[in-house]
């Protein structure tokens, strides 16, 4: 069982599918796999997940899709597959911090945490997004799930 299964979707994702599996391919957290779904793309998104897999496979994982599903669905194919602890999500336009995954999961541990989220950069706008309220820890009621999904913040959160 890997510490951590990354899931990616990709569809047309020529422009930026590179860059975010390497960032994903170089994370501090060694015990990781990243799981890429080629959502049925007419572009050259297959080729790419391809040479990926072939330079690093023991990390990545493709599926090719037969249909687009969207990236829910994709993530949702991708679900079957992933033998991680933990499960992560990245859009294939996106990339992290090289020790993203490995904070993120320390945090998990040290807290016994079911769920761990991190705050996000806005390039475009030259923004961050973070938020560390005190109340949005602890256990997950009704409330912060509701604060929780309507903007992204760091939290952490144990099971009932």
């Amino acid at each position: 069982m890997k510490k951590v299964s990354v899931i990616v979707p990709a569809y047309n994702a020529h422009d930026t599918l590179a860059r975010c599996l390497g960032s994903l391919v170089n994370q501090t957290l060694q015990d990781i796999e990243i799981i890429v779904v080629n959502d049925a793309s007419t572009d050259d998104t297959w080729e790419i997940m391809s040479r990926c897999e072939k330079q690093f496979p023991d990390k990545v994982i493709i599926i090719d899709g037969d249909r687009n599903r969207g990236a829910g669905g994709a993530r949702n194919q991708a679900l079957d597959l992933a033998s991680g602890e933990y499960i992560g999500l990245v859009d294939s336009d996106n990339y992290v911090a090289p020790r993203m995954y490995e904070l993120l999961y320390e945090k998990a541990k040290e807290g016994d945490y079911d769920i761990v989220d991190s705050g996000y950069y806005q390039e475009a706008t030259d923004t961050a997004r973070l938020y560390t309220g005190d109340d949005l820890t602890g256990i997950l009621d009704d409330n912060k799930r509701k604060k929780t999904y309507c903007r992204r913040r760091i939290s952490c959160y144990q099971s009932f």
